[in-house]
């Protein structure tokens, strides 16, 4: 059985550029999903009105959208990973 330990020794890794790296895949899917589902509630939402809610499309939001939410994912995994919160970390006084 592999433990975090070791599979962080074997990749030569720490566990927070894992987590930032772990952080940032799953924001890329999690920021095309959001915009995809966005405009198939648009297009469903508006039909009567379609032409006019679509026809200019916020291209540099979009783009801005997609490359931030993965980023600050990432840069959020890299700067909280490894760290416990100070009440699990300590023994409680009896």
């Amino acid at each position: 059985m592999w433990s975090h330990d070791t599979t962080v020794l074997h990749c030569r890794g720490t566990a927070s550029e894992y987590a930032a790296v772990i952080a940032g895949a799953l924001g890329m899917p999690g920021a095309f999903c959001g915009v995809a589902v966005a405009y198939i509630v648009t297009v469903a939402y508006f039909r009567g009105q379609l032409e006019a809610r679509v026809s200019q499309v916020p291209v540099v939001d979009l783009v801005l959208f997609l490359i931030a939410l993965p980023l600050v994912a990432s840069l959020g995994g890299w700067l909280l990973a490894g760290r416990e919160p100070a009440g699990i970390g300590r023994r409680p006084i009896e």
